[in-house]
């Protein structure tokens, strides 16, 4: 098989594995979301991991994704450094910005997601401590299903800190098809488990 019936091979099984998680995932009561979203949160905030980090990278969260709001308040309560994703036009992908206000307004970015403004500084991606990350799928070997088109993995490509998969038990499949440039996560935490992979972080 060439590499293009590859390509196409796996860009099909990801958008069927989209299609099938969202569908999942859409399924879920608003409350079901917001208890499996509390419980994901509580269980980050316990472990060493976030007593350790001084420096967390969180997201603002969109319907189908787990709502990690709170522990973005946790960290600036605590004093650590908080940045979060800003997609950056000119370099068709993400940077990391600080957040020091909570209560700013947050404009919508170029896929019409929540994002710090430009006055927001730039964090050196190597800075980065502890990254709670989302996503559409995660499997149980660490690897990862975006919305497509790379951006979030160019992000993580240059983080060296702990890529922590936060996610909805409906988003956990057996294997997903992953691409060369599609980074794992070295943990991923949904309501009830913690899953790690590669490194050994800190311990349920």
């Amino acid at each position: 098989m060439n590499r293009s019936c590859v390509n196409r091979e796996l860009i099909e099984k990801k958008r069927s594995t989209r299609a099938h998680v969202r569908e999942v995932v859409g399924k879920m009561s608003p409350d079901d979301r917001v208890e499996a979203s509390r419980r994901i949160c509580d269980r980050v905030r316990r472990n060493e991991l976030w007593t350790k980090a001084a420096s967390v990278m969180a997201y603002c969260p969109t319907k189908g994704e787990v709502d990690v709001w709170p522990l973005a308040v946790c960290a600036a309560e605590e004093g650590k450094i908080l940045a979060l994703p800003r997609f950056e036009p000119e370099q068709n992908g993400y940077s990391a910005r600080r957040i020091v206000d909570l209560t700013q307004t947050f404009p919508r970015g170029q896929f019409g997601i929540k994002e710090p403004s430009e006055s927001c500084v730039h964090i050196p991606l190597m800075q980065l401590d502890l990254i709670l990350v989302p996503a559409v799928a995660f499997d149980l070997c660490g690897a990862r299903l975006g919305r497509g088109g790379g951006y979030y993995d160019r992000l993580l490509d240059g983080i060296q800190g702990v890529k922590c998969g936060v996610a909805f038990e409906e988003q956990i499949v057996e294997v997903l098809a992953a691409g060369k440039h599609d980074i794992p996560m070295d943990l991923v935490v949904t309501p009830t488990r913690w899953i790690t992979f590669g490194r050994n972080p800190a311990s349920q």
